[in-house]
Order: C-alpha cells, then structure tokens, then sequence
C-alpha cells in the first residue's frame, strides 16, 4: 500500500483518511486490512486515474510470509470482481500447489503462470546464467570472462540476487571504503 500511495496522490489521500479514522487496522484480519487499506481506497481514487496508463505492483517472495496464500487468495478475489481495475500485479513465489492453484486455476484467466525454475542443463537455465554472466562481466570488468567469474554465473543457480550480493561484496560504496580507512588510522 505504501509504495502504490507513493505513486498516486489520490489513493495516498484515501489511505490517509482510512488511517485517520481507523487506529487499530493493525489489529484487525488480513481480509479487512487489505478492504479498508487497498480496495476501498483504489475504487475511491478511480475518478482521478481515469486516462493514466496503469500502476504496476510487484509482490515478491509471497510465498516467504506466513498470511501469503491468503493474501493471494485475496488479490484473486478482488480480480475477479473488478475491484483493482488498473492496477498489474506481478507476484513471485515458489511452486508450490497452493499456489498454483490460487494464482492459475482459480484466477479465471486474468492471471499467468512464468515458471523460473530451471533446472541445470536446461536451456532456460542456461540463458539465465549467460544473462548473470553478462550482468557481472558489465559490473566486475577486471575479471572479465575469467574462470571465476563463469563459475559464479553457474554457481547463482539462476539468481540474480546471488550475483549482485557478490558485486556487492567485491564492490564496497566508496564513501564506506573512506570512511573505514579513515577509522582505521584513528
């Protein structure tokens, strides 16, 4: 909710004016929260959206909080009747069935299925592992195509997260390289 009311004004100000009169949402059912929270304050501020291309969401990791099945349950419910016109959902979970089933069987159409699984050996997986290869030839190029830096391509297992943590870590911000050195002497 709070990235969404980040990027329409109008939503913000009908989230606000739930928070105002409403003190205990906290307390309340994941089913209320998200009525009084997202639903009613999206088909609220739907007037003032009217010709604006729409407002894309991305959910990560659904499947990493224990309310998340019943949250998509719920982001399916409220497709189905139309209550989140304008709004692109893009979720990513594991797959797992119950899941599956919410997102793909139960969704009536309105939703799609992208498996990023790959397995080693599979084509998938080998564009995914050329794609990081290529993302940390760009990021570490004084290790350029060396063996290493194949091997940590392959070694991501199709993550991107894996090999930009690593860029990370071979790349500390400047300001805190500084900043140690400077501690350091001290």
């Amino acid at each position: 909710v709070f990235e969404l009311a980040e990027s329409s004004a109008s939503f913000a100000a009908e989230v606000v004016d739930v928070v105002r009169k409403e003190h205990n949402l906290g307390d309340q059912k994941l089913e209320v929260q998200m009525a009084k929270l997202l639903l009613g304050p999206w088909q609220k501020s739907a007037n003032t959206r009217v010709g604006l291309p729409p407002q894309v969401i991305v959910i990560d990791a659904l499947d990493e909080n224990n309310g998340g099945a019943e949250f998509a349950k719920l982001l399916v419910a409220a497709l189905q009747k139309g209550h989140l016109a304008s709004l692109r959902l893009f979720l990513t979970c594991r797959p797992e069935p119950i899941y599956e089933e919410t997102l793909v069987s139960s969704s009536e159409g309105l939703s799609r299925c992208l498996s990023l699984c790959f397995e080693q050996g599979t084509d998938g997986r080998a564009t995914l592992d050329a794609d990081i290869l290529q993302y940390l030839n760009q990021e570490l190029p004084r290790h350029r195509n060396t063996p290493h830096l194949q091997a940590l391509a392959v070694a991501s297992a199709g993550l991107f997260v894996y090999a930009s943590t690593v860029v990370l870590l071979v790349n500390p911000d400047p300001n805190e390289v500084q900043k140690t050195l400077r501690e350091e002497k001290e």
